[in-house]
């Protein structure tokens, strides 16, 4: 039996359903995902929902220090019993609201290393990419498909708002493939470790990261309609009355659907946005 599973029988605890609880426990995979991460001595590592630690103790193995954000508290009981370091650090809090600068002096970047939950994949990622200033490199490990629609290139069936936002604002690989029987509870579909390395600008000039998002989640919205209608009948406030002078500025044809326009031209078109709305500010 391995060490993973062991705590989790020791001290009876069920994974919940509804926090999208899939705890990694092969011993193989948890030190791959450690050595692919290319932990220095001295950095800082952030995990976001550790578990039972199972990832916790191969990143202690290589970091200066390990900062994990658990909000189940079962489960911090678990960590504060069985991990005693003093290079480690539990936070039990939600992490999609805590406040991560407060983790480490602005100077320093964190790399992030986590096997995130499935429910929370999602808003994991976003709030990361907020705070993308705070770290170097991220590398989440999640269910396969939303890693593919993550890494898709425009023009292919998975590119999406997922693919345009990470993609801004950071080179995103696939690493590793990690299958459903590495887990416990099992899940019902195979995960992949994603590989974000922060750009340390966005890919593209963007007058307004805000204008940025919007303009992205409503050309997705409805991608079966033309770019032109989808973000006309948006509701992300979006002026009807822009979408076609932007669209002319930015030199994309109305014609084209989202999953053909690149990250650089999504930049251009909520640039021209951006520059209306302030217009009529």
């Amino acid at each position: 039996m391995s060490q993973a599973r062991r705590i989790l029988e020791e001290y009876g605890y069920k994974p919940k359903k509804s926090r999208g609880q899939s705890f990694l426990c092969q011993e193989s995979y948890l030190k791959r995902i450690a050595g692919l991460a290319r932990i220095g001595p001295f950095e800082i590592v952030l995990e976001i929902g550790p578990g039972p630690g199972n990832l916790t103790r191969r990143l202690l193995e290589k970091a200066g220090r390990v900062v994990a954000i658990e909000v189940d508290p079962e489960l911090c009981a678990v960590l504060r019993n069985e991990i005693q370091d003093e290079r480690f650090t539990l936070i039990e809090a939600d992490a999609v609201k805590y406040d991560l600068r407060s983790i480490a002096p602005p100077e320093e970047k964190i790399k992030v290393v986590a096997n995130i939950p499935y429910n929370l994949t999602t808003p994991i990622l976003f709030k990361l990419l907020d705070d993308r200033r705070l770290f170097s490199a991220l590398f989440l490990l999640m269910q396969k498909e939303v890693a593919e629609k993550i890494c898709a290139p425009c023009g292919k069936k998975p590119y999406g708002i997922l693919s345009a936002q990470a993609q801004m604002f950071a080179d995103c690989s696939l690493a590793l493939e990690v299958p459903a029987r590495a887990f416990r509870p099992r899940p019902k579909v195979d995960s992949t470790l994603v590989r974000l390395k922060i750009l340390d600008k966005p890919r593209a000039e963007l007058v307004d990261e805000k204008v940025y998002k919007r303009v992205v989640r409503a050309a997705f919205a409805k991608r079966r309609k033309t770019i032109r209608n989808s973000l006309s009948s948006s509701g992300f406030d979006i002026k009807p009355e822009w979408v076609g002078p932007a669209l002319k500025k930015a030199g994309v044809s109305p014609q084209r659907r989202a999953e053909t326009v690149s990250v650089e031209e999504f930049a251009a078109i909520a640039n021209a946005a951006a520059e209306m709305e302030a217009a009529d500010a």
